[in-house]
């Protein structure tokens, strides 16, 4: 007879597997199905499939049949490979109560879409979305590109991307920024859809961002104001990380450089050249929890530099918490939260004592500097530095039964810069943003629906606080006379700013047809900018659009154009900046307007591929025209009292320190073209891969000054050991003479200052089997065109612009092997050919150096 107390027993624990299922199934969702060759429609045995954010795959079975389970997401990507195709990333959309999803994968040359290189990217609308069908140019930086170039730092794989150019760590897409001394960045920097922009001076934060922990990097070109705001003129760089995968991951990198002698015997500061660096990174990520359904990811690394510039020695650190957590309870909700620290003790320096060693210089104040250390030093302005900073980012995104989204994204950063000039500063960053997303249209054959819109709103407070960096300098100009005192600036006051801005945006994304794809985006933005009791308040409004469209003419060929607003309210650095640095007296401008502009583009991509499965070439070539408009573009400039005539004016520049500050000169207009292509080949175990792009640049002041007008300084200023001429003082004092006085000299040319005419980037890698070598080229033709009164303040930058009328070509080589599986040792020889450059005169570039790494992944 049955125990009625056994069948309860058996009734309960069946009912709590069922709930337990119930409960899982909810969590998860499984994709299967086949990949087949798009020629001869053949199953593809031995593919890989996986879901690079969970870290987990496998390979297809003899009829190209596959099947995994998947952690629920609103959009699950799914990334196939297989030898002689290109990559190929699907987007899986969930729907609530649905747990199976079937997919068909054709590699190859598909009768509708043509060359399947597929990459999926969120840059464009906030969302997954398939690269082949973006309306403006996006580039995308793989994790294997990142790791490639042997390096702590993401912009060493950042200036390998076409149009990009990186200038004392301040980015530029396409010519947009030019250079602005380390303050407000025309492309928005962003870590997992977060701002990477310093409080105070809008500064790219690279060194924020966790290199061992790259998905990707999506670089999109052309203002992209419409779903990222203020300083996203030139375009956005957002860096996607990695979430946990199933299996624990660690891994340890080692890096160790030394340096060789400068080409120049005459620039090697201490008479070796062998400065040295070396960093160890560690990493670890996991799932954890009864069901591994949470994720934890640690990182940490130290580096040290003896300094390959004089007295530019340096010791770095970085950690970072990564966690994520979907509550059982909860189908549909992951959150989690973010946070790293990072410092730097170094030192750093504002400009040149000299370029060549043996001169003597004579500088535009002071004594003569004796026995100078050349380019690799910077003494007289030179400063010891200890900096920090931290960002803590809390996260809660949920998907809807009905399939909608909620995200909510926020960070809080901190920045503290302390040195030895007493410019010291502490400033915060609170940002808020909660995005909205649906999706509508159903189509009436698959039912997947044909329009994604994002909607959101966003909230930003930026603290400043440094009395000895933005507190106001009075000048007192009362009884001044050409035969009078000098002037004389008195206490600073106030130091303390604070901004808020509120936006709201919305962005549609449509499937008009299987060929036509559309988006069209608008947002309102209102800033308050509080200048204390000495400025008064500000309040600055920007409604912005954009629109775009990409069309699949035929197979492989796409045609793209698009059109968008973008603005930059400028930054507390560049409004209320007002120290002495180095002899250099930086005044306030309250007053400076916002910038505006729009960019539009049009381009055309076409794939081709030719050959089987073991022997193949495959690729594309892209085109693209573009065109950039800014109003009221912002730059530092030479600036004093306006109540000084001309003839005081020459007085005021032999008894105080030359002044300078932002201001509104230009509006400009920066048009071009980009070539960029992409070759991969395979023949049996051989491989080979190409990549890069060429651009051409246009850019243009819209209303500069008469030639009779222009100052020239560099062409009348004497070498550096008697630079200061009669003829280029009497030129600097004319740009400071009064409007209106027919003598009056403008710097204010035709050509946008800090702008080459040709970029191209190049980079190619051969291999067999576990070996491989990789070569990358950069070019950057000649600046034309730099502030001129660069020539009077740093000592040396004429004699550098005439030794090096050219621009220049540096030359990488990489050889990479892997010793076993997870171990790899790459070999890199950076600037092989030991070519001497500058990114702008006074910030020489490094020399040829060896670097070995060690990676070990377990």
């Amino acid at each position: 007879m049955t125990n009625p107390k056994k069948v309860i027993r058996w009734a309960i624990a069946v009912a709590v597997c069922c709930l337990m299922g119930l409960n899982l199934s909810a969590q998860t969702v499984t994709i299967k199905g086949s990949v087949r060759d798009a020629t001869d429609d053949s199953p593809l045995e031995g593919a890989t499939y996986g879901l690079p954010a969970e870290g987990k795959g496998g390979i297809t079975d003899e009829n190209g049949q596959f099947e995994i389970k998947a952690t629920r997401a609103p959009e699950i990507n799914v990334l196939i490979r297989s030898l002689g195709y290109g990559d190929t990333t699907l987007v899986v959309t969930t729907e609530s109560g649905k747990s199976l999803y079937e997919l068909n994968i054709t590699l190859g040359v598909d009768k509708n879409s043509g060359i399947t290189l597929g990459e999926v990217v969120f840059i464009e609308g906030r969302h997954a979305k398939d690269l082949s069908k973006v309306t403006a140019s996006v580039e995308v930086v793989n994790s294997e590109k990142v790791d490639l170039q042997v390096t702590n730092e993401v912009e060493d794989a950042l200036t390998q991307a076409p149009g990009v150019d990186i200038i004392d760590g301040q980015p530029n897409i396409r010519g947009s920024s030019g250079y602005a001394y380390g303050v407000g960045s025309r492309v928005m920097v962003m870590l997992n859809g977060l701002p990477l922009l310093s409080p105070d001076a809008a500064f790219a934060q690279f060194d924020l961002i966790p290199v061992d922990n790259i998905n990707q990097i999506e670089i999109m070109k052309g203002a992209s104001s419409v779903l990222y705001g203020s300083s996203a003129l030139g375009g956005v760089i957002n860096v996607l990380t990695s979430d946990a995968p199933d299996t624990a991951k660690t891994s340890i990198r080692a890096i160790g450089t030394i340096f060789d002698a400068p080409r120049d015997p005459r620039l090697d500061w201490d008479g070796d050249g062998n400065a040295t660096e070396g960093s160890i990174n560690v990493f670890h990520s996991r799932k954890f929890g009864k069901e591994k359904n949470n994720d934890i990811t640690l990182l940490g690394g130290f580096w040290k530099e003896s300094g390959w510039r004089n007295d530019t020695e340096a010791e770095q650190g970085r950690v970072m918490v990564m966690t994520k957590f979907r509550p059982k309870k909860i189908p549909g909700m992951n959150w989690g939260v973010n946070a790293s620290y990072r410092f730097d003790s170094s030192s750093t320096f504002l400009f040149w004592d000299s370029y060549l060693p043996a001169d003597t210089v004579e500088p535009f104040v002071g004594a003569p500097i004796p026995n100078s250390a050349g380019a690799l030093s910077g003494q007289n302005s030179r400063r010891r530095q200890f900096n920090d900073r931290f960002t803590i980012d809390p996260f809660v995104r949920y998907l809807t039964k009905k399939n909608n989204l909620h995200y909510y994204r926020g960070r809080i950063m901190g920045n503290r810069n302390t040195n030895d000039t007493e410019q010291n500063n502490n400033n915060r960053l609170v940002y808020n943003d909660y995005q909205y997303t649906t999706r509508l249209w159903p189509d009436k054959t698959t039912g997947k629906e044909r329009i994604t819109w994002v909607s959101g709103i966003s909230n930003q407070l930026n603290f400043a606080n440094g009395d000895s960096l933005y507190g106001d300098v009075q000048i007192d100009t009362t009884g001044f006379t050409a035969g009078g005192d000098a002037i004389t600036d008195t206490t600073l006051i106030g130091g303390n700013y604070t901004s808020v801005n509120v936006a709201v945006y919305t962005q549609m994304d449509a499937e008009i047809t299987p060929r036509l794809n559309a988006s069209v985006g608008a947002r309102y933005d209102y800033w308050y900018i509080g200048g204390g009791d000495q400025y008064g308040n500000k309040v600055e409004q920007a409604p912005i659009f954009r629109a775009g469209m990409n069309y699949n003419t035929f197979a492989g060929n796409n045609i793209r154009a698009s059109f968008g607003q973008a603005f930059r309210s400028p930054s507390v650095a560049e409004r209320f900046t007002s120290t002495n640095a180095s002899g250099l007296l930086i005044l306030p401008n309250p007053d400076i307007q916002v910038e505006k502009g729009w960019s539009a583009e049009l381009g055309i991509r076409q794939g081709f591929r030719t050959g089987g499965r073991d022997r193949f070439v495959q690729g594309y070539l892209d085109v693209a025209g573009f065109m950039m408009d800014y109003d009221n573009m912002i730059e530092f400039g030479v600036a004093l009292p306006d109540s000084l005539g001309p003839t005081e004016v020459i007085q005021y520049l032999f008894t105080n320190d030359p002044s300078f500050s932002a201001r509104n000169v230009a509006d400009a207009r920066i048009s071009g073209v980009e070539v960029t292509t992409l070759v991969q080949a395979g023949y049996d175990d051989f491989f080979f891969n190409f990549s890069g792009g060429v651009t051409w640049l246009d850019p243009r002041n819209l209303n500069p000054a008469d030639t009779a007008n222009q100052v020239d300084i560099l062409n009348t200023i004497g070498p550096q050991d008697s630079a200061f001429t009669l003829e280029a003082l009497g030129q600097f004092a004319a740009m400071l003479f009064p409007e209106g006085d027919p003598n009056k000299l403008y710097d204010n040319p035709e050509f946008l200052k800090y702008r080459s005419r040709w970029l191209a980037r190049f980079s190619a890698t051969v291999g067999y089997g576990r070996f491989a070598l990789t070569t990358n080229l950069r070019y950057k033709s000649f600046v034309e065109r730099i502030d001129e009164f660069l020539y009077i303040a740093i000592p040396g930058s004429a004699d550098w612009v005439k030794a090096h009328p050219s621009g220049f070509t540096l030359v990488d080589f990489i050889a990479t092997v892997d010793l076993v599986d997870g171990m790899k040792l790459s070999l890199a020889c950076d600037n092989a050919f030991n070519t001497e450059w500058a990114e702008l005169p006074g910030i020489i570039g490094r020399q040829r150096n060896f670097s070995l790494q060690f990676k070990y992944v377990f």
